[in-house]
């Protein structure tokens, strides 16, 4: 199985989407705030995919996002707060 990734972003707010074989299975949706914040607000895992883990995948490409550009999260998804209340993300997550 061949996972990949397509970041898109503008100033404003961004997207990462999870290809799972070139077919699109699900996506995390951010805001970029003040302050070098990004606000995760939406995470979806489309229905043919659910159940597989990628919904935490998805969130922890998001992290690697926010690390790589020195960014913090805000979660505002139910899913991406349950996901990034472990303590490894701790240095990535503001409240």
């Amino acid at each position: 199985m061949n996972l990949t990734f397509d970041i898109q972003h503008n100033s404003i707010n961004g997207e990462i989407k999870l290809l799972v074989n070139n077919v699109n299975a699900g996506k995390v949706s951010f805001k970029f705030l003040q302050n070098s914040v990004i606000e995760i607000d939406h995470t979806e895992v489309f229905s043919s995919f659910a159940g597989l883990g990628y919904g935490k995948i998805l969130i922890e490409e998001a992290v690697g996002f926010a690390r790589r550009n020195k960014l913090k999260i805000l979660p505002t998804c139910e899913f991406a707060k349950k996901v990034l209340s472990r303590q490894e993300y701790f240095d990535v997550v503001v409240e």
